[in-house]
């Protein structure tokens, strides 16, 4: 049986992989859960949150909460950079159990932030092949070269996982571009969440040209 973790950080991406695993196209007798790393609060109340929304009776793995008490006590004793080696051994020791077992598989939706980079660096330690997805817009293009070296999408995709699925074929010139992704570890899926409808969105302000701001990823703790 093939076990799937999904890391997921917020209810955004509780959405989506609820709309994933309910698909008709989803393989039945797969093994999910959802995997959760949070020192704050925030993220763990936004995440469950939206599964007693959905009404979705799904296994979550509070990485944090779960771990020996000693390894949080020497997370909370560190500062910075520190403490990721603490949140590594965390998640190391939640999934221990998918040391080189090819079988088992960790879903991100970003690889480049806090919580991105210690389940990579995890997986490393453990054996454990990562999937990642795309889930917002990053073939921005921005003409001060500097500016993109220094927004975090912009490494997206830049931790060689061993598989990418990205909404469309810029996806996959940026990150062979950005990143020397082999282009057979790269596929094309289209979007993983519903863009704005306008008309709609004309309806409910009842005008008939809406000033919209479009702000995409728009977390607080983008980390």
């Amino acid at each position: 049986m093939f076990h799937f973790y999904f890391q997921c950080d917020n209810a955004n991406h509780v959405t989506i992989v609820n709309k994933i695993v309910s698909s008709s196209n989803w393989p039945s007798g797969l093994s999910i859960k959802l995997l959760l790393l949070d020192w704050d609060d925030d993220a763990r109340k936004s995440v469950n949150s939206r599964i007693s929304e959905l009404g979705w009776d799904v296994p979550v793995i509070d990485v944090f909460l779960e771990s020996p008490h000693h390894i949080q006590e020497s997370y909370r004793n560190q500062h910075g950079q520190q403490r990721h080696h603490y949140l590594v051994e965390m998640v190391f020791v939640s999934l221990k159990d998918c040391i080189l077992n090819t079988n088992s598989v960790l879903i991100q939706f970003n690889d480049v932030s806090v919580r991105g980079k210690v389940f990579v660096d995890a997986c490393k330690h453990i054996g454990m092949n990562r999937m990642l997805i795309q889930d917002g817009f990053l073939t921005f293009v921005n003409r001060q070269g500097r500016v993109a070296r220094n927004d975090q999408n912009y490494f997206w995709g830049s931790t060689n996982p061993e598989a990418a699925l990205v909404w469309g074929n810029t996806m996959v010139t940026q990150l062979q571009e950005r990143h020397g992704l082999k282009r057979d570890k790269v596929f094309v899926i289209g979007p993983t969440k519903n863009f704005m409808d306008l008309d709609q969105s004309r309806r409910v302000l009842n005008q008939d040209n809406p000033r919209v701001l479009w702000v995409d990823q728009a977390l607080i703790d983008q980390g």
